[in-house]
């Protein structure tokens, strides 16, 4: 994808893997004999490369490696000419006309593929370019990734555009009975936001056959979980009775070895408030600076605070709450982080009127002092904020911010799921921990004692081997049913507490 389109830095596959995709399902062979490959975001052609290269091992001379049967389709133009100019080298007819420079989201399908080779962009919604986003948001609908176009901002805006790739080249470039092999990140098969996606043989119209986690291996250069999955297209749009096949690299016989596949929910779901949905806590929109400290003096109504960034500041104590670090997670009980929310018990934002006042004094100094650091924060969400009287906003601020109890856990940096009650209004940051609110003491115990459930943890941590971020609240919110009366509530709190 264009740089302009998508923020991050593009990764080509590597030979070595390119050339390990090409020789499943005996990839080069078929190309070998006559079918058509596609690559629908193909970058300079290393997938193409890598499946030259297996073909001039398995003896096929250079003259006749069938280039006319391979197209692609790359935004950027000095990827393809570095394509055509790797094909120049070895003196191969370019066959320019089956290369498109576009963008393949856009582009009107021209062939049918028999084999789709992929590694397209892996980028959330919330990564793309703003304008771009919007005009891709109802091609997210047409291919059923998600409901409604209002899903790309709540709750499934992180749709990864690799999902919609796959669905457009799938449905649209390939033939029935035609074989994909992609590069994908593993929160595709994982997370909540790509539920339509993991519905295959719609979003696809095909069915998984094979998936290789890449779990012991680094095969790109980014902190990412990430696996290669085969698909077979199918003619009925029906769900394969024919369960994939998964493999994982074992280091100590350095082979591929076949693996259980990921854990199904096979205990019951335990009955909660939907207000009690897990939530990631704080998000500063990347101004941690201006809001947590690891220094804080308390006098009778203010705090005085301080962090390694240089920020010192004196605030009203009714501001001031203890975050959850590392170390309580190791049996301090003493906090040794503190947040700074301008907000009301009642989850409401302190509104530019209240901060003129006389009581709110320290507050609106800090904040003026700050605004324009506040105001230069980016994200789609906080836009609207950044731009008005409301330039404090914080994301992941509710009602469920200020319940008298949390059982929160370790969503990085722990491979072990051990979540814990938090008593008094601890507060937790997003990137790190996560947390289920609760009204009462023995609301939470009956929440600790069935994640501590040995089936619940094997399902949880079955993730960690994963990604390094297994813990997220998409995987926790599975794990329950929620209602909306408050009546259930109670008698499930005693039900659980018997």
């Amino acid at each position: 994808m264009a740089k302009k389109q998508v923020k991050g830095t593009e990764f080509f596959t590597p030979t070595l893997w390119g050339r390990f995709a090409v020789k499943q399902h005996q990839i080069v062979e078929k190309w070998l004999n006559g079918a058509i490959i596609l690559d629908p975001t193909m970058g300079a052609g290393h997938l193409f490369r890598a499946l030259i290269d297996e073909a001039l091992i398995l003896g096929c001379p250079l003259a006749k490696l069938p280039i006319a049967n391979l197209y692609g389709i790359e935004q950027e133009k000095k990827n393809l000419d570095s394509w055509f100019n790797f094909l120049r080298e070895y003196n191969l007819k370019l066959h320019k006309s089956n290369f498109i420079c576009g963008d393949f989201c856009f582009t009107k399908p021209f062939i049918k593929a028999d084999i789709l080779l992929a590694n397209p962009p892996w980028a959330s919604f919330t990564n793309l370019n703003k304008d771009y986003a919007e005009s891709l948001k109802p091609i997210y609908a047409r291919y059923k990734l998600i409901e409604s176009t209002n899903e790309m901002l709540w709750g499934t805006n992180r749709v990864d555009i690799s999902a919609l790739i796959m669905a457009i080249a799938s449905q649209d470039w390939l033939k029935n009975k035609g074989i994909v092999a992609a590069f994908l990140p593993t929160s595709l098969f994982q997370s909540v936001s790509h539920k339509y996606f993991c519905k295959f043989h719609v979003s696809m119209q095909a069915n998984l056959t094979s998936i290789y986690y890449f779990t012991n291996l680094k095969v790109f250069p980014i902190n990412h979980s990430y696996l290669l999955a085969f698909f077979q297209k199918q003619k009925a749009v029906k769900l394969s009775t024919t369960p994939p096949i998964y493999y994982e690299f074992a280091t100590d016989t350095q082979q591929w070895q076949e693996v259980s596949p990921p854990p199904t929910i096979n205990f019951p779901l335990m009955a909660i408030h939907k207000r009690q949905q897990p939530r990631s806590g704080i998000n500063t929109g990347g101004r941690n600076k201006l809001f947590i400290f690891n220094q804080a003096i308390f006098n009778k109504n203010t705090v005085i605070l301080s962090n390694d960034h240089g920020i010192e500041t004196k605030l009203p104590k009714k501001f001031v709450f203890p975050l959850m670090s590392s170390d309580n997670f190791k049996g301090a009980t003493e906090a040794r982080k503190w947040v700074f929310l301008p907000y009301e018990r009642d989850a409401r934002l302190i509104t530019p009127d209240k901060l003129a006042t006389k009581s709110l004094e320290l507050v609106n100094e800090y904040l003026l002092k700050q605004e324009a650091a506040l105001r230069s924060r980016t994200g789609q969400l906080l836009a609207s904020y950044t731009r008005s009287p409301r330039y404090y906003t914080l994301l992941g601020v509710g009602p469920y911010s200020f319940t008298a109890y949390k059982v929160a856990w370790r969503t990085t940096g722990a491979a072990i799921f051990a979540p814990q009650i938090f008593s008094g209004e601890w507060q937790a940051d997003q990137s790190m921990y996560a947390f289920i609110p609760a009204d009462s003491l023995a609301e939470a115990k009956a929440i600790l004692n069935y994640l501590s459930d040995a089936a619940v943890r094997h399902y949880v941590e079955y993730f960690a081997a994963s990604t390094q971020r297994f813990a997220q609240p998409n995987i926790i919110k599975k794990l329950f049913k929620y209602h909306e009366h408050d009546n259930k509530s109670k008698n499930l709190e005693l039900k659980l507490t018997i």
